[in-house]
């Protein structure tokens, strides 16, 4: 079994210790797992191979390594359907693309010749008009909240500002130090640095 599970994730181009538990992996290798089990030779041969958001909390690095996973797979004559809300991975993977609006098929069209912006036009309805907002016209309040160099089990020198009355938005996925830096701005986890 074991020498089974590695030359099937070999021919996906993984090679990790097959002992792990799966929850031990990385990302991206829990998805080779999951991929290498769908292409098993134990059971009929595949036709689709469905991934639903495999990126949702993948870092960039094992995006990218996905990405030449997707295509491997396709090329081996397995249709692959990639469920995603991420445009590049769309442009970046797909022939052809299916967008689906509150559930009802909206457009299913070569991925050849569009843009992003014909994109979002046909998943949210209507164009995109930006909307622009002067920076220099905002007044900023008083400082609040300063930090620098805030450093801890996954932050890295992460410096902030927060001004009274200002809304500051934090993003990441999984594993980035998002969920990191408010305890560790407010001293409920270890870490460097000044608050």
């Amino acid at each position: 079994e074991r020498r089974r599970a590695r030359e099937a994730l070999a021919e996906l181009g993984y090679d990790f210790d097959v002992t792990k538990p799966v929850a031990d992996l990385a990302m991206s290798e829990r998805t080779a797992v999951a991929v290498a089990r769908a292409l098993s030779p134990l059971g009929p041969p595949p036709k689709v191979l469905i991934l639903d958001e495999p990126t949702a909390n993948l870092p960039n690095a094992e995006a990218e390594r996905l990405y030449a996973l997707a295509k491997k797979v396709a090329s081996t004559g397995v249709a692959v359907m990639f469920v995603s809300h991420h445009f590049d991975e769309v442009f970046e993977l797909a022939e052809t693309v299916t967008v689906i609006r509150d559930g009802a098929h909206v457009v299913t069209r070569e991925v050849k010749g569009m843009t992003e912006d014909g994109l979002i036009e046909q998943v949210i309805g209507r164009l995109l008009t930006p909307f622009a907002r002067d920076v220099a016209e905002v007044e900023r309040g008083a400082l609040v909240l300063e930090a620098s160099g805030l450093t801890g089990s996954a932050l890295r020198d992460v410096g902030i500002t927060i001004h009274a009355g200002e809304v500051v938005g934090v993003a990441g996925i999984t594993g980035s130090g998002r969920d990191e830096l408010a305890p560790a701005l407010f001293g409920g986890v270890s870490r460097q640095g000044t608050v």
